[in-house]
């Protein structure tokens, strides 16, 4: 939801944008989304009453951020009343990314682009030095271990790893070396009805996906790959044999995924990613 709060209802301070980011993949012809999966292909170009609903939307999700900007602000505060502000961790975190007329996406998200499956991860508290960033992938799996090492706490099993060597900037070599260079992604269609007056739903029944989006170190290089198949009834129905189409993106050539290179890609290359992506579909627990 992106409601805002009434006293924010009207905000837009001087210097802000007037509208949503258009990058290079924004209203693109029906002829430039021709290579990606019907969800994509079939979407309308987007109209000037589209576009005033994008921006829209982009506007009211920026005025309901204050308010958690204001819920962020009292707990610090908090905490530093309460004197535990130095043995306290802030950790910012969301578990999608949305988008905004990408790939002519009105709004919502549930699509396997990176601006869907990428997300913000801030992390203030003791031990953490101030402005650092890291590079090496995480999920969202790795959030309930890192905080139990946060905690000084025994983790139990769980998926994901901690991040605390990363967060903290003790990560030895041999830490670095093993960390992963790959991260998967499966999604179900759910069914969501067309947005800002398009004609076209935000998904269609081909929009369920296995993908790995592959970093510059892995074995295939900076690439994002995805299989789509079509149906409705969700997990424990579908199971990924009857594969409908294929996508696959040069990250450092194509940033916005908006040239699909499978076609044109080897048939070796083909089978690995396909075998590839089908044993992360297998993978549980520790594997």
């Amino acid at each position: 939801p992106f409601t805002p709060a009434p006293w924010y209802k009207d905000t837009w301070e001087e210097g802000w944008p007037a509208q949503a980011p258009r990058p290079p993949s924004w209203n693109m012809t029906k002829e430039q989304r021709a290579d990606h999966h019907p969800t994509i292909a079939n979407q309308d170009i987007l109209s000037e009453e589209t576009a005033q609903c994008i921006d829209e939307t982009f506007q009211n999700r920026w005025r309901t951020l204050m308010s958690v900007d204001d819920v962020i602000a009292d707990t610090h505060q908090l905490c530093v009343d309460l004197g535990i502000e130095e043995r306290t961790y802030f950790i910012y975190s969301s578990d999608h990314g949305y988008q905004l007329g990408e790939l002519n996406l009105s709004m919502d998200k549930r699509n396997v682009y990176e601006f869907d499956i990428k997300i913000h991860l801030a992390v203030r508290g003791p031990g953490i030095p101030a402005g650092t960033t890291f590079s090496q992938p995480a999920t969202n799996v790795d959030i309930a271990p890192t905080i139990f090492e946060l905690a000084g706490v025994q983790a139990p099993q769980v998926d994901g790893r901690s991040l605390v060597p990363f967060i903290k900037k003790t990560a030895d070599e041999a830490t670095t070396a093993g960390w992963r260079n790959a991260t998967y992604h499966e999604y179900y269609y759910v069914g969501i009805d067309n947005k800002c007056g398009q004609d076209h739903p935000i998904e269609s029944p081909d929009n369920n996906f296995i993908a790995v989006r592959y970093q510059s170190n892995s074995k295939f290089g900076n690439i994002l790959y995805a299989e789509f198949t079509t149906g409705e009834k969700g997990p424990g129905f579908i199971a990924f044999d009857t594969i409908n189409f294929y996508e696959l993106y040069d990250m450092d050539k194509d940033p916005w995924q908006m040239t699909n290179i499978y076609n044109s890609t080897t048939q070796e290359m083909k089978d690995a990613l396909h075998n590839d992506v089908h044993q992360w579909l297998q993978c549980k627990g520790g594997d």
